[in-house]
């Protein structure tokens, strides 16, 4: 049963008829997102907007990618950008959500739908770098612009408005050890593949399926 769920699971990256309600789901979750961001963006320049609203973002590069697979193309580059920011936000949210409710023993309805949200994020992201077998090159952008949107957030004051702004100082140390550890983890699978396998549409070494 267990071998059968993972195969499964693992046959959503590869299977074209799958594409379409994930691409409905990551386009719905952008929506909710950047309207969850709206008073945040209202106060921050918009020279800022591309580095503030960090989880719409991702879901919204989810979104873009598989409408490049629906269309035919692949963008190995934004692809790989694609899942690692997906992976590190949903953790991310999921760690900060989690440290909120230690702290203040409180937990409504809206932190509980944050927090199944983010966990789909960062699962898919996760999922999707398994299938896909990244080149250092593609994770060295990916782990760029994480880095690059972590600089914003902590010395441009791009950061997500925290329900517990006294975790800060927390929030900010875990977000660095995450983001090494997390740069690091890919780096050394990818060292142990050695290989490149994309599962997109036009990848002849491994065919969507409909």
């Amino acid at each position: 049963m267990v071998k059968g769920l993972v195969a499964w699971l693992l046959d959503v990256p590869r299977s074209r008829r799958w594409w379409w309600p994930l691409l409905l789901v990551n386009l719905a979750g952008s929506v909710y997102g950047f309207y969850w961001y709206r008073e945040q963006l209202a106060v921050t320049p918009w020279y800022y907007w591309l580095f503030t609203p960090d989880c719409p973002l991702a879901s919204t590069y989810f979104t873009m990618t598989l409408g490049i697979w629906l269309a035919g193309r692949r963008s190995p580059w934004f692809e790989a950008a694609t899942y690692v920011t997906s992976a590190y936000f949903g953790v991310w949210t999921v760690v900060v959500i989690l440290q909120y409710f230690i702290v203040h023993q409180t937990f409504d309805w809206a932190n509980f739908m944050l927090l199944a949200s983010h966990v789909g994020l960062g699962f898919e992201g996760f999922l999707f770098l398994a299938v896909r077998r990244l080149r250092l090159s593609h994770l060295g952008i990916a782990s760029g612009w994480i880095l690059a949107q972590w600089y914003f957030d902590y010395y441009q004051g791009t950061s997500p408005w925290l329900q517990a702004p006294e975790l800060i100082n927390q929030v900010k140390a875990f977000s660095w050890v995450w983001l090494l550890a997390l740069t690091a983890g890919l780096a050394l699978t990818v060292r142990a593949r050695r290989a490149d396998s994309v599962p997109g549409p036009s990848d002849a070494a491994a065919p969507s399926r409909t």
